[in-house]
């Protein structure tokens, strides 16, 4: 979790940026704070609210978004569930939007939601693969099998 703590090599967003900065432990855990389930959720919740807030209130025009505006509010768990929803129709997003937070998305905004789930946990997927391979490389091992465990790897889509 403590890799590039300098913050050197790692591809930070200013949603990366910000979650290190309100947490208990700033400057410390950088590459576990992109990868770990407990920050994914908030990953999402930072871009949404960006999109209503700084965006020009693309997305839920004219809804109470007051529920996105508690950290921490939705978990890895909560992507998991929009990346398990079949794209062709979005009815479990529209229906866990609604029954979480209170927001009547429209088709545009669930398909928005979708991509932003997938992104989000693709990139915590390439990170977690660059980290192995960084070991690797260091310790000059060719071949290697790795274990892993923990909420995104056991309950995570794909």
């Amino acid at each position: 979790g403590a890799f590039d703590n300098e913050r050197v090599v790692l591809p930070l967003t200013q949603y990366d940026v910000i979650i290190d900065r309100d947490s208990p432990r700033p400057g410390q855990q950088a590459f576990e704070k992109m990868t770990a389930g407990l920050y994914l959720g908030e990953i999402f919740r930072l871009v949404l609210l960006d999109l209503i807030d700084n965006k020009g209130n693309l997305i839920f025009e004219g809804q109470d978004v007051s529920s996105l505006r508690k950290s921490y509010c939705l978990d890895s768990s909560f992507l998991a569930y929009i990346e398990e929803d079949p794209f062709e129709n979005l009815s479990e997003t529209r229906d866990l939007l609604e029954r979480t937070l209170g927001i009547k998305a429209t088709k545009p905004e669930l398909e928005l939601c979708r991509r932003l789930a997938e992104l989000i946990g693709t990139r915590a997927a390439r990170l977690s693969a660059c980290g192995v391979a960084a070991i690797c490389r260091k310790r000059n091992i060719k071949s290697c099998h790795v274990g892993a465990d923990g909420s995104v790897f056991n309950k995570y889509p794909h």
